[in-house]
Order: structure tokens, then C-alpha cells, then sequence
């Protein structure tokens, strides 16, 4: 209410026109519109659904209707979080027992645009999407790994997937310290077993449990090891 009060002309709140933006700059670039967007706080997450799926210039940009965007949190049933799954990765969440007419009554009608909390950011496959938008930081960085998870699975039909993240704005993340203390989680998880996935933009130094284990015992060989691996090409290192 407060945001409708302040009138009309544009979107009011920058981090939600900044969501936009992504998500329309991305169909242009892409040419494929589905994509998941996680949030945190079920209010949250209710909030930017409700803000896109009002935004009928929005949505035409996208090649949307309201109809194909869809919001689940920990509030949402069993049976919905399962039936907005099956809409929105058909392909990944086909069923030996469905036969063709069940999967095309899927595909007919698709959800392209996927709100969620974190109820999603486990043992979901989400991999017919190419996107994955954080609309804000988990303090967990181990969260964010399982958030990229949902679309980095195998059975991708992308060869490139993108994930992106908005950062708190500059004032905001001066006060909490939020992007400094998840990068030093992150820093922490790295030197102690390695990293198999990048949570915001990180090199990946993945650890084998033999490289641990000499590392522990101060084998320093094993560091002249790594060293020299990371130097050869894909290649010669395949």
C-alpha cells in the first residue's frame, strides 16, 4: 500500500525493477524465458510474485501470462508443490508411468516463471530451466549450493547455465556485513574440502579425501601436486 500511494510512472522499488530487468535482459539474450527466482521469506517471495504478475508490460515482454507464473513456499501443499514442479520442469519430472497423453496435458500447460522459497532449493529437479535468480543472499552458503543445484543436474539441456545474485545495496550491506561474512564462510569451506560449485563467483578448487588426508598429515608434495595440475590445459589435465 505504501508503494501504490507514492503514484504511478515506473516501478517504486529498485530492487524488484532490478529483478525485471534480468529477467527481461536475459529473453532477449537467451531467447528462452523460463527461470526460477529464490527468496528467503515467504513474504518476500509472495511480494515479488505479486509485483510481477501485475506488470502486464512485464509480462509482455517476457511472452508471459499470469497463468505461467506460479509462486510455492512452505505454506503451499504437498500436492501443488508437486503439480507446479511437474508444469514447470515436464521434461525432468516425467514419470515411467506417464504415458503421452499425460505428458502432454503437462506441456500444455507450462509455468515458464518459477517464485520459491527454499522449500524448492532441495531434492528438486528443476534442470529444464537455464536461470536461476537469487533474489537475496542465503547467510548459509552451503543454501545457495543447493539452490544451484535445482538447475545444475544432470539431464541439462543447456550447455551454459547462468545464476545470478543481487547483492545488498551499498549502505544496507554496510550495516549487516552480510556479502562479507557469507564470503568468508565460503573462504573457510574452500581451504577445508574444496568447493564443487561456485556460490558467487568463486575459482573452484575441488578436493579429493586422499588430498585431504595428506594435507593433513603435512605432506607438503601434495600442494606442489595441485599446483602443477592447475596449470595444464583441459587437455593434457582430462
Amino acid at each position: 500500500d505504501i508503494l501504490v500511494s507514492r503514484g504511478s510512472g515506473g516501478e517504486q522499488d529498485a530492487k524488484v525493477a532490478a529483478l525485471k530487468a534480468a529477467l527481461l535482459e536475459r529473453v532477449a539474450g537467451q531467447g528462452h524465458r523460463k527461470a526460477i527466482v529464490f527468496s528467503y521469506y515467504h513474504d518476500t517471495a509472495q511480494y515479488i510474485y505479486q509485483a510481477l504478475v501485475n506488470d502486464a508490460e512485464f509480462l509482455e515482454g517476457m511472452g508471459l501470462t499470469p497463468q505461467r507464473v506460479e509462486l510455492l513456499s512452505g505454506s503451499s501443499s504437498a500436492e501443488k508443490r508437486n503439480d507446479v514442479v511437474r508444469r514447470f520442469a515436464p521434461v525432468a519430472n516425467r514419470r515411467s508411468e506417464d504415458d503421452d497423453l499425460a505428458h502432454a496435458a503437462l506441456l500444455a500447460s507450462p509455468i515458464d516463471l518459477l517464485i520459491s522459497t527454499d522449500v524448492l532449493s532441495e531434492g528438486q529437479n528443476l534442470q529444464d530451466a537455464g536461470y536461476l535468480l537469487n533474489a537475496d543472499l542465503h547467510w548459509n552458503p552451503v543454501r545457495m549450493i543447493q539452490r544451484a543445484g535445482r538447475i545444475d543436474r544432470l539431464g541439462s539441456q543447456f550447455e551454459r547455465l547462468e545464476i545470478a545474485n543481487v547483492f545488498p545495496e551499498e549502505g544496507l550491506e554496510s550495516l549487516l556485513g552480510l556479502v562479507e561474512r557469507l564470503q568468508t564462510r565460503i573462504a573457510d569451506i574452500d581451504r577445508t574440502v574444496g568447493l564443487d560449485a561456485s556460490v558467487l563467483g568463486e575459482n573452484i578448487s575441488k578436493r579429493s579425501f586422499e588430498e585431504l588426508r595428506r594435507i593433513r598429515a603435512e605432506d607438503r608434495s601434495v600442494l606442489e601436486e595441485l599446483e602443477a595440475e592447475s596449470e595444464l590445459s583441459a587437455g593434457d589435465e582430462m
